[in-house]
């Protein structure tokens, strides 16, 4: 029989046995196996060496099958021998049959996962930011005595394992490690050699390590290479005795995970992790910080907490916390904010001053950010000078220009080039995309909006609130438009938009969404308030709050924050209300002390100051700026920062609007200036709340300079800034409106003009009768703008 006889009968009593069937079969469900590992295990944070080892097993497993295929065949009784098998009872043939069965319907379902890998699992998702870095740890070459050889392999497992638990790094797994350096022989010196081999398994970092014993000490030396073989980075040098190996691993852990932060461009993280002094706390520091960037504000809290919890004096952990926090606004400045937000903001300014170098510098401005201190953006701006480009610096000088411009009716717009730059340099973080979108709505720039949309994670917090900004920005909304957000949104929604020129616009959509059912019923107490509010109907409200005085014996939160917002001569309500709001404030001072001792209750004498202010006693109200100020050394710790800061700010303003009020303008601007930057301890929602009674101020005080052009800047930012509520805002909404159309008109500005005395009268329809003669000005400038008759503009806008 020839060579090629025996060849072909080798290949039929393989088919005979399905010796090809149950290759084929097994060849197509490993394939499949590899596929599903390959897809799934990254999601579910597996490291790498887990997909390898899958792989490895099932390469192990084939020759297996076919050994066992010609050894055995399938019967009706199990397994048995070929040879021991009766061939009329075999059903080699049916089973033949059923495996092509089988192998058909893996590779059906190999067309269906792939089906599903292209169009669902494969999605490129914008927020996987970090990269993940597959380090393979080589055996150590180990000089010294037998008691310590144990280090050799000991050091692979003990380092792979450290590393494998830090978000964005994967260790191969240290089992396929030393069993590929013991088959090659791989000599610790061949970084080249090593670099090839690991390669091999998926890594494309190599660590290569010695221990050297000298006496009692051991000196432990890592050095990193690349692909290539090349060194990356120092050697990290540690020495100890045996029984201090532990904590020298931790610090070369700490400095590897700090390089491989620097190598990606996160020099500020890269220092933070040096700075602890727990490696408990870089796990769930470097979680965080990723899911920070994800724009998951509150679960990066949670993992900054356990950060801190591990490590009470990691200063740069604090410094992220607080920074996350800033996102969560009832945290920073809401209920939560007494236990979660002051105590770590109090300690990073205790650990803040023993900061060196840049991180220092860098924290120490932010702190001044935080704390509404304006000359933050004179100290990022230097700092820039000084260092050159760096995230954190870019990023406290956006965030100081954005935020701050509230307090001195600037643009915030300004901000806009600096975020930019960040984008360019990290396109991967939404908090810097969330700024821009909301400048793209205040520049009304849909493209841009949808652009800067675009880039946000899918599960980004950031995300809520969109779909209404975005029916905000068309010309036309339809029934369907309302339809789609009374879908989305959640009941609580307020409908309030970013640009707050359009609260009457807000206002109605949310009134067309809530008239669909009663999934919005909670609106109704929102809405009843906001309506009044921003059509000058604030007699009743007012008339209410005083009644419930009557009963309870003290006046609402919303009844004085209201009053602080409307500061301001030229709108009357206080010349209406001061004279019998003095008793009244009086009491409530009275009780809130009592009922929150040791508290200083420096609104409410803040408020009795500007009560006496409008009913023309001037001397009382110099009384109330003595009581203010002897409260300027006051360490309390109030929800709004630091009762002296509070203090200081109250002051000036009221002794700013006195200074006004008696003609001595000069002095009034000294005032104003101090209220901005002599108070270092205030959170912003309250500098900006104060800010805005100021800014009325200072845009009449370049009235009366003629210097409209800047006023007209004023009115239209102090418009835009909002703290805590629309509601008080709501109150000055009117005459803020009033007076921009009055300045585009004073400028010769006329379609500007034409637009805001419109905006106006739309919203003033049936004011209290106290502002009637800003109504009848409006339409009587109207009517010239136009050159229509003024009777026949009011009963178009009625």
């Amino acid at each position: 029989m020839s060579g090629f006889d025996k060849l072909n009968n080798f290949w039929e009593e393989l088919k005979k046995r399905n010796v090809v069937r149950a290759f084929i079969f097994y060849v197509v469900s490993a394939w499949l196996i590899i596929q599903f590992v390959a897809t799934v295990f990254p999601y579910l944070d597996l490291p790498k060496w887990a997909t390898t080892a899958v792989i490895v097993t099932l390469l192990a497993g084939a020759p297996v099958v076919l050994i066992v295929s010609w050894i055995y065949e399938l019967t009706t009784d199990g397994l048995k021998k070929t040879d021991s098998v009766d061939k009329e009872k075999s059903i080699s043939v049916n089973t033949g049959k059923q495996l092509n069965r089988l192998t058909i319907s893996i590779l059906s379902l190999a067309v269906v996962f792939l089906l599903v890998d292209k169009f669902y699992l494969s999605v490129e998702d914008s927020s996987e930011t970090e990269r993940t870095e597959a380090i393979a740890v080589f055996p150590f070459s180990i000089q010294g005595g037998l008691d310590i050889q144990y280090l050799k392999d000991g050091m692979v497992d003990l380092i792979s394992g450290k590393l494998d638990a830090m978000p964005g790094l994967n260790a191969t797994d240290p089992n396929i490690i030393l069993g590929v350096a013991n088959s090659k022989g791989l000599d610790n010196r061949n970084p080249v050699a090593a670099a090839k081999a690991a390669a091999d398994l998926g890594a494309n970092r190599v660590i290569l390590g010695s221990i050297t014993q000298v006496g009692e000490l051991l000196e432990v030396k890592i050095s990193k290479y690349d692909q290539a073989g090349q060194p990356v980075g120092n050697a990290i040098i540690e020495d100890g005795t045996e029984t201090e190996l532990m904590g020298r691993v931790d610090n070369i852990i700490r400095r590897l995970v700090a390089d491989e932060l620097r190598e990606q461009g996160s020099e500020f993280n890269s220092e933070a992790i040096l700075t602890t002094n727990n490696l408990e706390s870089i796990v769930p520091f470097l979680q965080g910080i990723q899911l920070s960037r994800q724009g998951k504000h509150q679960e990066a809290l949670i993992q900054f907490r356990e950060s801190l919890e591990a490590d009470s004096t990691f200063a740069l952990g604090y410094y992220r916390y607080i920074v996350n926090a800033g996102w969560i606004r009832d945290v920073n400045a809401g209920s939560r904010s007494t236990k979660e937000y002051i105590p770590y903001f109090d300690r990073l300014e205790a650990l803040s001053k023993n900061l060196k170098g840049k991180n220092g510098e860098v924290v120490r401005a932010r702190l001044a950010y935080l704390n509404s201190d304006i000359s933050s953006e004179r100290q990022f701006r230097e700092l820039l000078d000084k260092y050159g480009e760096s995230i954190e610096i870019l990023n406290g000088l956006a965030e100081s220009i954005y935020h701050h411009r509230e307090i001195v009716a600037g643009d915030r717009r300004d901000a806009k080039p600096y975020f930019e730059r960040l984008i360019e340099l990290d396109p991967t973080k939404d908090e810097y995309f969330e700024h821009l979108i909301n400048i793209a709505e205040s520049e009304e720039d849909l493209e841009a909006f949808e652009d800067y949309v675009s880039y946000l994670d899918p599960e980004s917090d950031q995300r809520y609130g969109l779909e209404f900004s975005r029916v905000m920005m068309q010309d036309s909304i339809t029934d369907q438009n309302i339809a789609e957000l009374h879908e989305v949104m959640r009941p609580d929604f307020a409908f309030n938009p970013k640009r707050k020129i359009e609260v009457l616009d807000g206002f109605k959509i949310a009134k067309r969404v809530r008239k669909i059912d009663d999934k919005f019923i909670g609106l109704d107490t929102w809405l009843n308030l906001l309506e009044p509010s921003v059509t000058g109907q604030h007699k009743d409200f007012i008339e209410k709050q005083l009644a419930d005085f009557e009963q309870h014996g003290s006046l609402s939160p919303a009844f004085a924050g209201n009053f602080i917002q409307l500061s301001f001569e030229a709108i009357p309500l206080w010349n209406q209300y001061a004279q019998s709001l003095i008793p009244k404030i009086e009491l409530t001072k009275t009780k809130a002390s009592e009922a929150m001792y040791g508290i200083p209750q420096l609104e409410l004498d803040y408020l009795l100051g500007l009560a006496y202010l409008y009913n023309d006693n001037l001397e009382e109200a110099e009384n109330q700026l003595g009581v203010l100020k002897s409260h300027f050394s006051d360490e309390t710790v109030t929800p709004f920062g630091k009762a002296r800061d509070q203090a200081r700010l109250l002051y000036f303003n009221l002794s700013g609007f006195i200074d006004y009020t008696e003609g001595d303008i000069e002095e009034a601007k000294i005032k104003f200036d101090s209220a901005v930057t002599k108070v270092k301890r205030v959170t912003l929602d309250y500098a900006t709340f104060l800010a805005k009674p100021r800014n009325f101020h200072l845009a009449e005080i370049k009235i009366k300079e003629e210097a409209f052009e800047d006023a007209l800047d004023i009115y239209l930012n102090t418009l835009e800034s909002e703290a805590f509520t629309i509601l008080f805002s709501g109150f000055t909404w009117g005459y803020n409106v009033y007076r921009i159309a009055q300045m585009y008109d004073k400028l010769d500005r006329k379609d500007e003009a034409i637009a805001y005395y419109k905006r106006f009268l739309e919203a003033y329809v049936d004011p209290d009768e106290m502002y009637m003669p800003w109504v009848d000005d409006a339409y009587g400038r109207l009517s010239v703008l136009v050159e229509r008759p003024e009777e026949e503009l009011r009963g178009q806008i009625n």
